[in-house]
C-alpha cells in the first residue's frame, strides 16, 4: 500500500497461543533509557538483567521496554538457549561445553502468576456489549474519513484478513504518513466484526496511544475515550468501559500484560504500530509473535532458540558476562556436577525475579524492608528510574550573587549542601531526603511549590517520582514485602539507609577511593592536620584487563595487591563531586558513564560492615591477620569475624527461603535482621561508639604563649552531627562557659564573637555548618525585624559576613528600627551601650533558638518537657551523697537555663519565644523546691519537722548541711536493720534444724512451711525466679526499681542519666538524628 518505511503489523490471535500447556512462573524485567541498534550493544550494557530474565524463571523470557518502567514480556514457550539447557530432574538450567543447541524441557510444576485483570481483559468478545458497527458520524468527520487513502483499500486489507486468519500469518501493512495506517486500520477490523473483534492497538509512545485514541473515538461519534466502544491504558491512566473493544496502549503495557496467565484469552486482534523505529520491546513483541504463530500454524515446538531468532541476537560471550554479573548480585550461583556446570536461583534470586525492576533495583527493595527503610528505598529507586534528575541545573561557577537570580541560585545551592550534610556522603540518600520531604507536606500546593523551588526541583520530576513509587510500591506487595510498622522502623537513619544502597549495588559497582599523603599545618598549637580536598581524590574500578579500545590503557594498574583497575571519575552532577575525605576508602556507584572519561553517577559511601554483610563471597588470610571480601576489598580483621559474618548471611537466607514458601513472613522482625541492623548502626561495637573528645586552651596573658600556668583548658566532646546532640552540646557550652568564658571575663557582646569562635572549635562537619546556618538565619530575622529586605541582593554582605552584620547592628538607625534604643537617644552614648547590649542579648537568644530547632526534637517543647522532668520526674537514688546530688541538680538547672525557652502557638523565630518565663521559673527558690521534691520520704520529713528554720528560708551550706545529717542517720540505720535481718535469717535456719529432727511434727511442718523462700520484689515484678530467694535476699531489687516495675517509684531515669539531662523525647531524637 505505498511507503515501506511506515508499516504496522496485524497479528491474529483469535485461537489460544497457550494451547499446549507452555506456561511460565514471575519475571523479571530490565528497562533502558534509549533504544540500542543491535543486542550485542544492549547486551554489552545490560546483559546481566537480560539473562537473569531468562534463568530466573526457568522458562520465561522478560524484558522492560526503554520507553516503560513496567514493560515486560512473558514469552510462554519452552527458552532454548545454545550451550545451556534445562536439567528437569534437578530443576535448574545447566551449561554444557557443547556447540549444538540442547532442548530445554519445560517444568511441570510451574504456576502462572496470579493476576486480577479488569472487565477489557477478561471478558470474551461475546461476553462484551457488541459495538456499533457504523455509527453516525457529523459529515465533516464522514467525508475526512473517506477521503483518506487507507478507505480506498479497505476491502483489499479485509480480504488479506480473512486470508491470513484462514493460514495463521501475519499481515504486514505500510502506507505514507498520513493515509489513515493507525486511525483506520483498527476500525475496519471493528467494523466487520462488531460481535466478535476486539482489539488492541500497541503504540511506542504514551502520547501517541492517548492522542489516536481520542481521534478514534471522535471517528467512531463517542465523545472522549473511556465512554465506549474506544479506550486507552497507559502508565499512571487509563479511559476503559465495559464496553470497550478498540484498545490502545503503550507496548510497555502490553508486556507487562503478558506476564499474566492466560494474558491473550480475551483478545482477538493485536496490532503493533511503528515497528520499523526498532524499538527492543518492539522486536521482541515481534519475535514473541513469529513464534506463537509457527506454534499455532504447526502444532509443535520449534527446535530454535528464541534469542537466536531475535533480529540482532547477542553473542554468547555477552551472555556469559551477563550470568557473571548476576552471580555477582547474589541473584544465582554456579555448581559443577561431574563435567556440567549448572547454574540456580538463590533465595534472593527468586525474590528479584517478581520484581519488575531492573536486579539491582529490585534488590534495592527488598533490602530496603529487610533493614526497615522500605519508603526510602522506593524513593531512592524511583529517582533511579526515571531517567532524569529532579534537581534543576545551576552552574555554580557562574553565580552572580549581586544579580537578584544569582542571589536566588546560591540560596538553593545552599539549601542543597545543608540538606546533602544531613544524609551524608550519599547521592542516593539525597534522592529519600527531598521525596519523602515534598511527599510529606501538607497544606496545598503552594507549600510543596515553595518546597520545590527552595531546592531548585523538577516538578514534572518529583510528579514521575510519586507515580513509579506508587508502581514500585504495588510490585514489592504482590511479592509479599508489604508496608508494616517495621518495615519503615529505620526510615530516618541515614546510616541505615546507606547500608541499603550499599547493598543494593556492592560488589559489582564498587569503587576504591585513593588519598594522596596527608599533609599538615603549622599552627601556634603545633602541626595539624589539613582537611582533605577533592582534587586531591582519585577512584579506581577493577577492570577485566581485557583490551578495550574505549578504555584508556594508561589508566590500568597493577598496584592494588594484583588486581587491575582502571582510573575513573565523580561525575560534576554528583554531589559527592566537592567531597574531601570519606571515612571509609570504599564507594558504590550506579551507573558508569564513558563520555570524554568515565564517569561515576549517583555515589554513595560504603562502611565496613556494609561491604562484610553484602559485598560478597569472603575470604580470610589467617597468617597476615586481613579479610578479602570479594577479591579485592581487603580489611583488617580476625577470622571469627568473618565466620559469624558468613554464619549471618547464611540465616538471611534461609529467612529468605522461607518467605518464599511464607509469603506473609515478615522478615524484617527476625533477630538475624534486627542484629545486622545493630552491626550496621554500631560498626559492630554492639553499642555507639565512643564520642571523640578534644581539648580546648586559651591563655589567661595573651601577651604569653598558653602553657602551664598561663593556661585555661577544658576537654569537650567534638560533635559532628547537632540532630538530637542537645545534651552533648549544652554539656560544651556549659563546660566552656566555667572553664574559659568567665575566668577570661568573657561575658559581655563585645566578646561574643570569641565565644561562638571558642563553641565552632567544638564542632565538625557537619554540626559546624548548623552553626553557621543558625547564626546566618539569626541575622537574616534580625534583618526583617528592623524592616530590612534580606533577598535585596545590597543586602548579601550584611546577611552572610558577621563582621559586617556586627557592625550594621551597633548603628543607631539600626538600634532604633529594632526599638532597642528610643528615638531620640541617637547621641546618648550610655542610652547606646545599654541598647546594643539589649541587642547582641537577643542576637545570641536568635542563634541558640534556631540552633534548637536541630538538637532537640518538639522544638517548641522541649524546654518545658525537660523542665517537667526536672521539677516532678526525679528522685534521688540511694548510692548517691547528697552533696552530689545537689551538684547535679544545679548542673541540670544551668543547663535548663541556656536552652531555648518555651515558644507560643505557631512561632516561627525566636521573638515569639517567652524568655522572661524562663527566668523566672529557674530562680533560687524554684532550684531548690525541685531538689526537695527529688529526696526520698524520710529526708522530707526530717527537714520539715527537724529544725526550726523552714528549708526554703535555709542557706545552700544549711540545708546542705541538714539533708547529709539525716542521710548518715539513715545510713547507720539502714546498716543496722540489714544486720538484724542477717541475725534473723541464721536464727530461723538453726530452729528449722532443730524442727526436722523431731519426727516431723504438726510445728514442724508449720515451720518448713514458714522457711518457704519468697521475694515480695521479684513477684510484683513478674519474675519467675520469685520463689528461689527471700526478699533481704534480693540482687534484682535495684533494677526492678529503675526499671518502674515496684509500682512506688517515680523515678524514670538514673541521676546518672539526669546528669545529661536525658529524657525520652532526646532519646528517640538522638536515633532520628543518627
Amino acid at each position: 500500500m505505498g511507503d515501506e518505511e511506515n508499516n504496522v503489523a496485524v497479528v491474529n490471535a483469535e485461537c489460544d497461543p497457550f494451547a499446549d500447556g507452555w506456561h511460565g512462573d514471575g519475571c523479571c524485567a530490565y528497562y533502558c533509557f534509549k533504544a540500542y541498534k543491535s543486542y550485542n550493544a544492549f547486551f554489552s550494557a545490560y546483559g546481566a538483567n537480560l539473562m537473569f530474565a531468562v534463568l530466573s524463571v526457568n522458562a520465561v523470557f522478560a524484558l522492560l521496554s526503554c520507553n516503560s518502567i513496567f514493560s515486560i514480556l512473558s514469552v510462554h514457550f519452552a527458552l532454548h538457549l545454545t550451550e545451556f539447557c534445562w536439567d528437569s530432574k534437578n530443576q535448574s538450567v545447566v551449561y554444557r561445553n557443547v556447540h549444538r543447541p540442547k532442548r530445554i524441557s519445560p517444568r511441570s510444576s510451574f504456576k502462572p502468576r496470579k493476576r486480577v485483570k479488569s472487565f477489557f481483559w477478561s471478558k470474551k468478545p461475546h461476553e462484551t456489549p457488541v459495538a456499533t458497527a457504523f455509527p453516525k458520524l457529523r459529515s465533516d468527520i464522514k467525508v475526512a474519513r473517506e477521503r483518506l487513502p487507507a478507505a480506498k483499500a479497505r476491502s483489499q486489507f479485509l480480504q488479506i484478513m480473512h486470508d491470513a486468519e484462514q493460514k495463521d500469518r501475519v499481515v504486514l501493512i505500510t502506507g505514507e504518513t498520513g493515509c489513515g495506517k493507525t486511525t483506520q486500520i483498527p476500525q475496519f477490523i471493528l467494523e466487520e466484526s462488531p460481535k466478535d473483534a476486539k482489539i488492541i492497538v500497541a503504540q511506542p509512545r504514551r502520547l501517541a496511544a492517548t492522542g489516536v485514541a481520542d481521534r478514534v473515538a471522535q471517528e467512531r461519534g463517542e465523545a472522549r475515550p473511556g465512554e465506549g466502544s474506544v479506550g486507552y491504558v497507559v502508565r499512571g491512566d487509563s479511559k476503559v468501559s465495559n464496553d470497550c473493544r478498540l484498545m490502545f496502549c503503550t507496548t510497555g503495557v502490553l508486556l507487562r500484560q503478558l506476564q499474566t496467565e492466560g494474558a491473550l484469552d480475551c483478545i482477538s486482534h493485536i496490532v503493533i504500530d511503528e515497528v520499523h523505529e526498532r524499538h527492543l520491546d518492539t522486536d521482541i513483541l515481534l519475535a514473541r509473535q513469529s513464534k506463537t504463530t509457527k506454534r499455532k500454524s504447526w502444532k509443535k515446538r520449534g527446535s530454535g532458540t528464541f534469542l537466536s531468532k531475535l533480529i540482532d541476537p547477542p553473542s554468547f560471550t555477552s551472555i556469559e558476562s551477563a550470568i557473571f554479573s548476576l552471580e555477582k548480585l547474589g541473584a544465582l550461583f554456579k555448581s559443577k556436577m561431574e563435567e556440567e556446570i549448572r547454574v540456580s536461583l538463590t533465595p534472593l534470586g527468586v525474590h528479584l525475579a517478581g520484581i519488575p525492576a531492573p536486579p539491582s533495583i529490585g534488590k534495592l527493595l527488598v533490602y530496603g524492608s529487610l533493614l526497615g527503610c522500605r519508603s526510602a528505598a522506593l524513593a531512592i529507586a524511583a529517582g533511579l528510574s526515571g531517567g532524569k534528575s529532579p534537581f534543576l541545573r545551576i552552574d555554580r561557577r557562574s553565580i552572580d550573587t549581586d544579580t537578584k537570580e544569582g542571589y536566588k541560585n546560591q540560596m538553593v545551592l545552599d539549601e542543597r549542601d545543608k540538606l546533602f550534610d544531613s544524609v551524608g556522603n550519599s547521592d542516593h540518600a539525597i534522592l529519600s531526603a527531598i521525596y519523602n520531604g515534598w511527599d510529606s507536606l501538607s497544606g496545598g500546593g503552594g507549600v510543596k511549590r515553595k518546597y520545590l523551588e527552595s531546592l531548585g526541583l523538577s516538578v514534572n520530576a518529583m510528579r514521575d517520582m510519586k507515580q513509579l513509587v506508587s508502581q514500585l510500591d504495588g510490585a514489592l506487595a504482590s511479592g509479599g514485602f508489604y508496608s508494616t510498622s517495621e518495615s519503615d522502623c529505620n526510615g530516618k537513619s541515614w546510616r541505615i539507609i546507606r547500608s541499603c544502597v550499599v547493598a543494593s549495588f556492592a560488589p559489582a559497582q564498587i569503587a576504591r577511593v585513593q588519598r594522596s599523603s596527608t599533609k599538615y599545618a603549622e599552627t601556634v598549637e603545633g602541626a595539624v592536620e589539613k582537611e582533605g580536598e577533592a582534587k586531591e581524590l582519585k577512584f579506581y574500578t577493577r577492570s577485566s584487563g581485557d583490551k578495550d579500545s574505549s578504555v584508556d590503557s594508561s589508566n590500568l594498574t597493577k598496584h592494588y595487591h594484583g588486581t587491575s583497575e582502571a582510573r575513573c571519575f565523580v561525575h560534576p552532577s554528583s554531589f559527592t563531586f566537592s567531597v574531601g575525605s570519606y571515612t571509609c576508602p570504599w564507594i558504590v556507584y550506579y551507573q558508569l558513564v564513558r563520555t570524554s572519561k568515565p564517569f561515576m553517577r549517583d555515589v554513595t559511601e560504603c562502611s565496613n560492615y556494609d561491604l562484610l554483610l553484602f559485598g560478597g563471597n569472603i575470604e580470610v588470610s589467617a597468617s597476615d591477620g586481613v579479610i578479602v571480601v570479594d577479591d579485592y576489598v581487603r580489611m583488617s580483621a580476625n577470622a571469627r569475624i568473618a565466620a559469624l559474618i558468613s554464619g549471618l548471611r547464611k540465616r538471611v537466607d534461609n529467612l529468605l527461603t522461607k518467605k518464599i514458601a511464607e509469603p506473609s513472613f515478615d522478615v524484617a522482625k527476625s533477630v538475624e535482621m534486627k542484629l545486622i541492623v545493630k552491626l550496621l548502626r554500631t560498626d559492630g561495637m554492639g553499642e555507639e561508639k565512643e564520642p571523640e573528645t578534644d581539648s580546648i586552651s586559651v591563655a589567661i596573658d595573651e601577651n604569653h604563649r598558653a602553657d602551664g600556668a598561663n593556661e585555661l583548658k577544658v576537654t569537650i566532646t567534638l560533635l559532628n552531627n547537632l540532630h538530637g546532640q542537645g545534651v552533648q552540646f549544652l554539656d560544651n557550652l556549659i563546660t566552656l562557659r566555667q572553664g574559659i568564658f568567665e575566668p577570661k571575663g568573657w561575658v559581655d557582646y563585645k566578646s561574643m564573637r570569641q565565644r561562638f569562635e571558642h563553641i565552632a572549635k567544638t564542632l565538625k562537619g557537619l554540626a559546624s555548618q548548623a552553626l553557621v546556618k543558625a547564626m546566618r538565619d539569626a541575622r537574616i530575622e534580625f534583618l526583617e525585624h528592623c524592616g530590612v529586605d534580606a533577598s535585596l541582593p545590597n543586602v548579601y554582605v550584611t546577611k552572610t559576613n558577621e563582621t559586617a552584620f556586627e557592625n550594621w547592628l551597633k548603628l543607631s538607625n539600626t538600634l532604633i528600627d529594632g526599638r532597642w534604643l528610643p528615638n531620640g537617644q541617637g547621641l546618648n552614648n550610655d542610652a547606646k551601650e545599654k541598647a546594643r547590649i539589649l541587642a547582641f542579648l537577643e542576637y545570641e537568644r536568635a542563634i541558640m533558638w534556631n540552633l534548637g530547632k536541630i538538637l532537640w526534637k518538639d522544638h517548641g517543647e522541649a524546654y518545658e518537657n525537660h523542665f517537667y522532668y526536672f521539677m516532678f520526674q526525679i528522685v534521688k537514688p540511694y548510692s548517691m551523697t547528697v552533696e552530689e546530688y545537689e551538684y547535679t541538680m544545679k548542673t541540670y538547672a544551668n543547663k535548663l537555663k541556656i536552652m531555648q525557652p518555651p515558644s507560643m502557638k505557631k512561632c516561627e523565630s525566636y521573638a515569639g519565644a517567652n524568655w522572661t518565663i524562663q527566668e523566672k521559673q529557674l530562680d533560687e527558690p524554684s532550684i531548690r523546691r525541685a531538689i526537695f521534691n527529688g529526696l526520698p520520704k524520710p529526708y522530707k520529713k526530717h527537714l520539715r519537722s527537724g529544725y526550726e528554720q523552714d528549708w526554703r528560708q535555709m542557706d545552700d551550706a544549711t540545708f546542705v548541711s541538714a539533708m547529709a545529717d539525716f542521710e548518715a542517720e539513715d545510713r547507720t540505720s539502714q546498716e543496722e536493720k540489714k544486720a538484724e535481718a542477717e541475725r534473723n535469717k541464721q536464727n530461723q535456719k538453726k530452729r528449722s534444724n532443730s524442727n526436722q529432727g523431731q519426727g516431723g511434727s504438726k510445728r514442724g511442718r508449720r515451720n518448713d512451711n514458714n522457711d518457704k523462700k519468697f521475694c515480695k520484689y521479684c513477684k510484683k515484678a513478674k519474675s519467675k525466679f520469685f520463689d528461689n530467694h527471700n526478699s533481704e535476699d534480693c540482687t534484682m531489687k535495684e533494677k526492678w526499681e529503675k526499671q518502674g516495675k515496684l509500682g512506688n517509684q517515680k523515678e524514670l531515669h538514673t541521676i546518672e542519666s539526669l546528669a545529661s539531662i536525658s529524657c525520652p523525647s532526646c532519646e528517640a531524637y538522638q536515633e532520628v538524628g543518627q
